[in-house]
This record gives structure tokens, C-alpha cells and sequence, in this order.
């Protein structure tokens, strides 16, 4: 292949990220058969803009699996289980609160992540999306400070794995 004297170009995240939230029951059970319509509908709320610069947490932890060899030097070791985990902080307190009515503790709801495009570009049959379906825990007040926004904080429990980089078919 040889090598690359191109500096690959990069893609800011500002105005640049669409994060939806639907109620699971809206959506289809397999989320790689997510369509355009599925997205499109009013029951997909955009909460982009309603979570605070550091309101989606999401994280993975893989566990390693140890295998020890009798006389073996080494230490071989195989991927284990995977832990995801996902938390939520968004503004809360207006007549437009868009997160907190939809986020009800004990529901289940589905998070689908489009990055890397303009957050305004319509909805398109290719465009890769991540879906997160979680249960909505408790929700929590943060800290009163003056000179601050309510915010509220809110972990997520996964109830599968996240499907990542899956392309939206078309309607």
C-alpha cells in the first residue's frame, strides 16, 4: 500500500451529529432493518440539541479471557464479555422539553446516532446510524450553581448490545 503523505481531513463535530430518541415500540425488533420511514416519523425526537456537551456518555468495556499453558511462557488471552453502558444529561425545565417527557424511568427507548454529517441533512437510505436500545433509569437533578441551565442526568440500561455503523434502508 505504501505510504500515505496525506493528512486525512476531519470532520468537526459541531452541527455535525443527529441524535434521535424513539420509544423501542416505535421502531422495528431487528434495528438493522431500520428504515427511513422509521426515522422520518414524529415518534423519533430529535434530542441533539437538548443534551449538554457532555450529555451522551456512551462507553464499552471488554473483559480479556486468560488462558494459562503449562510451561508456557506467555500468557494467552481471547476477547471476553462486553459491557455497554450509556448515560444521559439534557436540559430540562421549558415548555419545549424535548428528552424529559420521553424519557420516562422504566422505559424502553432506542437511541440512533448518525455522525460525521450535517445535523440538518435529511434523513437518506445509506446513511449509517448506531442504535442503542436501553431501558431509561432514574432521573436524577444536578447540582444548582448560579449562572447554570437545569440539567438533569439520567443512565441508561442496555437491553442489547449497541448495533453499530448500520446502514438506514431506504422508506
Amino acid at each position: 500500500m505504501g505510504i500515505n503523505t496525506t493528512v486525512q481531513p476531519s470532520v468537526g463535530m459541531d452541527s455535525n451529529l443527529l441524535i434521535l430518541c424513539s420509544l423501542a415500540s416505535n421502531l422495528p425488533t431487528d434495528l438493522t432493518t431500520v428504515k427511513v420511514s422509521d426515522l422520518a416519523k414524529a415518534t423519533a425526537v430529535d434530542v441533539t440539541y437538548a443534551l449538554t456537551t457532555d450529555g451522551f456518555k456512551e462507553g464499552v468495556k471488554e473483559d480479556t479471557v486468560t488462558d494459562d499453558r503449562l510451561a508456557l511462557v506467555g500468557v494467552l488471552a481471547q476477547p471476553g464479555r462486553v459491557t455497554e453502558d450509556l448515560t444521559v444529561r439534557y436540559v430540562f425545565g421549558s415548555a419545549n422539553d424535548v428528552a424529559d417527557p420521553l424519557l420516562v424511568p422504566g422505559a424502553t427507548v432506542v437511541y440512533a446516532v448518525r455522525r460525521a454529517v450535517p445535523h440538518d441533512q435529511a434523513l437518506a437510505a445509506g446513511d449509517k446510524f448506531d442504535y442503542f436500545p436501553v431501558k431509561c433509569g432514574q432521573k436524577q437533578n444536578d447540582a444548582y450553581s448560579a449562572n447554570a441551565k437545569f440539567t438533569r442526568t439520567q443512565a441508561m440500561y442496555p437491553q442489547a448490545l449497541a448495533k453499530r455503523n448500520v446502514p438506514l434502508l431506504a422508506a
